[in-house]
């Protein structure tokens, strides 16, 4: 299953699926879900500008942790937590948020 959520809607994913009991019968209390952080951490080695990263360690430290922005009960979740290099964001301005 895919959820899609439009750019202005918060993205509830137990909602969701619960609205899709129908074709994709969950139980909502029993389901675990299971998430990924990555940290960006500055280099000896600069890449970027020295703004950039701390630019770039503002904005993951200030981010909504994935379980809140998806709505997802943190009792209900796992975080898996990786730390990279702040230029490896350069390459992949993505979300590193998976559902």
């Amino acid at each position: 299953m895919t959820l899609r959520f439009g750019f202005a809607e918060a993205p509830a994913v137990p909602t969701a699926l619960e609205a899709h009991q129908a074709k994709f019968p969950v139980n909502i209390a029993e389901t675990s879900f299971f998430l990924g952080r990555e940290t960006p951490v500055g280099t000896v080695k600069l890449e970027l500008p020295v703004w950039g990263e701390k630019l770039n360690a503002l904005m993951a430290r200030d981010a909504v942790k994935a379980s809140d922005y998806f709505q997802i009960p943190s009792s209900a979740s796992f975080v898996s937590a990786s730390r990279s290099n702040c230029s490896d964001h350069r390459a992949h301005p993505a979300a590193a948020w998976t559902v």
